[in-house]
Order: structure tokens, then sequence, then C-alpha cells
């Protein structure tokens, strides 16, 4: 019988606890009343979805939970509101119950997915977009987003914290990858793989699906593209997110911990007393990457390339971020 192998890898500190203990735990914690009907108005931010959302994914994806103990849940929820709330209160109640149990319907969805086409693990799902990205690969730009150290403030807080957490906000997912794959132009398995080791709760069927519509590979005409300082501002208005997970820029304050300008070779004295380097420079300049990719990837779906590659934030162009 073969030698098991060793497992590889560093532990993430500030992991969630696995097991059917912890499980429960989260959903006795979750499925009641009030923790349901904050849900809709927490899952947008960090720092509200941490403890605002239910927080199963991870046990979902190992099979420590099932989709019926979670339906089961919600509907003891639904239960127990009917009997305690106002008709216009369980009426607004019920509504965000669906919510929550909408997203486990688009998980199922993405499963089945996954589960008719194996291949887009590996494939695009327009052909057209074989080689686009991976011609232009640029590993400095994706060793600086894996690092945190882009330059732009949100991302780095949010590709810092999930490697310390193996988790974020399905919003603050969203940002990271539409800035590696559209802003950086990483080609979208590579973002994949990266992420999938990072993902406590990576779920192939949910993963792979998700990164070819955000990445544009899809036939979609939608075009998933972020903008990483509108998000910034909208979910983490005061910058504690950032703060937290960027220490270099822990003294700066809001509006100006968002801006780009201020951030840029900043270095606040905590962070310079444990060894950090000053706050990096935006590595691209994400106005107008942002266009460029919108409409190099219009142009293949509609059957042509548009030339071009990512605009470096040296020089001339440099500019035009402050």
């Amino acid at each position: 019988m073969a030698e098991i192998p060793v497992a590889r890898g560093e532990d993430k500190k500030l992991r969630k606890k696995g097991g059917r203990r912890a499980a429960q735990s989260e959903l006795d914690r979750f499925f009641d009343i009030e923790p349901l009907k904050r849900y809709p108005f927490q899952i947008s931010s960090p720092l509200t979805a941490w403890n605002g959302g239910s927080r199963i994914s991870t046990y979902l994806a190992y099979g420590i939970i099932s989709d019926r103990e979670v339906f089961q849940a919600v509907d003891r929820a639904v239960t127990k509101a009917h009997s305690q709330l106002s008709e216009d209160q369980f009426e607004r109640f019920e509504s965000n119950a669906r919510f929550y149990l909408d997203r486990l319907r688009w998980r199922r969805n993405y499963l089945q997915t996954f589960e008719d086409k194996p291949e887009i693990e590996y494939q695009y799902l327009m052909p057209e977009f074989e080689g686009v990205r991976e011609s232009e690969f640029n590993p400095a730009h994706f060793k600086a987003w894996t690092e945190g150290r882009t330059g732009i403030p949100y991302v780095d807080a949010g590709i810092r914290s999930l490697n310390q957490t193996g988790w974020l906000n399905m919003r603050l997912r969203s940002t990271i990858l539409s800035f590696a794959t559209h802003n950086l132009w990483i080609p979208t398995f590579k973002v994949a793989e990266y992420l999938a080791r990072e993902f406590l709760d990576y779920e192939p069927g949910i993963h792979f699906p998700i990164h070819q519509l955000s990445s544009g590979t899809t036939p979609s005409r939608e075009i998933m593209v972020y903008d990483p300082i509108k998000q910034g501002l909208d979910h983490d208005t005061e910058g504690k997110f950032i703060q937290r997970w960027v220490p270099e820029l822990s003294d700066l304050p809001a509006p100006a911990i968002h801006s780009l300008y201020p951030a840029a070779g900043h270095l606040s004295a905590a962070a310079e007393k444990y060894g950090y380097a000053p706050y990096p420079k935006p590595i691209v300049d994400y106005k107008s990457t942002t266009k460029l990719a919108k409409d190099r990837i219009q142009s293949i779906k509609n059957g042509g390339l548009v030339k071009g590659k990512v605009v470096s934030a040296e020089g001339p162009v440099q500019q035009s971020l402050f």
C-alpha cells in the first residue's frame, strides 16, 4: 500500500475551526430570527459579513452539513418567527429567509453546471479566449496581487485577509477576482488555481463556473468589472477593514485611505516598527485597464480582437491616477 504523503503548506491562523461540532454551532448561531433579519444588509461589507453571514460554506464544501439540514434550519427559524412576529414583521422576515435560500439554490445551479461541463476547470466556455491572457502574463503583477502589494488598498486588504483567514465575503471575492483578471489581465485559470488553494470553502463546482463568468470568458453579454476604489468606499467607508489588514496605512483616516495619492509610499509608525516597507504605488492604472479589458472582451465576444496590453502605471499614465 502506498504511503500517504505528509500534508504541505502553512495553516491559516485565523481560520474557522473544522468538525461537526463547530458546524452545528454555526447552524445554531445563525438560523434564528435576528441573524436572518439582518442577513441581506450585512453580506456586502467584509466588516459585517464576518459575523452577519451564515459562514457555513466550508462545512457545506466538506460535506459536514448538507443542504437539507440548512433548509430545515431555515424552516425552523421561519416557524419560530411566525409565532413571535406581527404579520408585517413576519412578511419581511419570510422575504429575508427566501433571500438566503435563493443563494443556496444558486449554489446548486453552479454545481449542476459543473456536473454537466466538468471540462470548464481547464477549458474556456468560449474557446476564443484560449491564450489571450496567457500570452501577456506578467509574473510580477501576479506576485504583487498574491501578496497584497498592488497599490490598490481595498484589493490588497482583501488578499491579505484571505491569506490569513481562508475566507472572504462574496462581493470582495468578486472585487479581487475582477482586478486580477481584468485590470491585471492575469489568465483566468491562473487566478482560479491560486484562489482554490486559499479558500477553505473551495468547491470546484462553484469555483470554476464563477471564475469563467466573472472573467468574461462565457457567452454571457454582461461584463462584470468591479471598480476597486468605489467598492472600498461603499463597503469599507471608514477604512477600518483596510486599516486592519494593511498596517502600512493604519494611521490614514477615511476617505484619504481610499485615495491612491496619499496611500502611495505611506508607512505608518506602527508598521515601520514591525519592518514593513512603504505601501507601493499602484502597479496599473485601474481606470484605463478597466476600459481596455471591457473593450477587448467585448471585441472577442463579437468575433474580433482589440490589440493592446495592460497599461502600466509607470511613466506618463501615472498622472491620471491622481
